[in-house]
C-alpha cells in the first residue's frame, strides 16, 4: 500500500511523461492511500 497524491493519480487518468511508470506502480500494487481533497486536486489539474 502506498499513499498516492494527485501528482501520481493523474498521469493514470490522462496519457503523461509518466504514465508507463504510474501504471506499473498501480498494476503491482492497487491499493491507494490518498488525501481526501485529492479529487478536488485532480479535477483541477485535469480543468487547466
Amino acid at each position: 500500500m502506498k499513499y498516492w497524491d494527485s501528482s501520481a493519480i493523474v498521469p493514470l487518468l490522462v496519457e503523461q511523461r509518466l504514465t508507463k511508470v504510474i501504471t506499473e506502480l498501480y498494476g503491482n500494487d492497487n491499493s491507494i492511500i490518498t488525501w481526501w481533497e485529492s479529487e478536488l486536486e485532480c479535477a483541477s489539474l485535469l480543468r487547466v
